[in-house]
């Protein structure tokens, strides 16, 4: 069996697969191929992502309601910036299943400081944390 990747590493590969479909929705093969240059190759690791990237496509547009929601009244969905929308959608599905929403929101903003900047990781953090108040999950 290969070795497993740790759970941030994994979560990144995810997010890079989000920021990506955003452009073109990947196909079987192009994903085994990202997933084999990227070495997740181990079964469960494969099988999360697999997970989530079909959560993703099922709630695409609940997971643009749901962001649309928690936008500023002077904000248009259409503004924000796809590393955003990707890392946003990753860490609402995450809490939705099952992943407690402190681990989820601080590994997202850690992402988001990667590929973008603080500003960019506040905004992403003040939707998840919304999103937590909104829905009680921080009770």
């Amino acid at each position: 069996m290969e070795k497993r990747i740790s759970k941030t590493e994994l979560r990144e590969k995810i997010f890079q697969i989000f920021f990506a479909s955003q452009f073109n929705k990947m196909d079987t093969e192009t994903l085994e191929e990202f997933l084999n240059e990227n070495n997740v190759l181990n079964k469960d690791d494969v099988n999360y992502v697999n997970k989530i990237l079909d959560l993703k496509y099922e709630n695409e547009e609940k997971l643009e309601k749901t962001i649309k929601k928690y936008l500023k009244e002077n904000w248009e969905y259409s503004r924000i910036g796809k590393i955003k929308i990707a890392a946003i959608e990753l860490a609402i599905i995450e809490i939705e299943n099952g992943l407690p929403y402190k681990i989820a929101i601080n590994e997202i903003v850690k992402i988001v400081k990667i590929y973008e900047d603080e500003k960019a990781a506040k905004f992403v953090n003040g939707i998840l944390a919304s999103y937590v108040r909104e829905n009680n999950l921080d009770k």
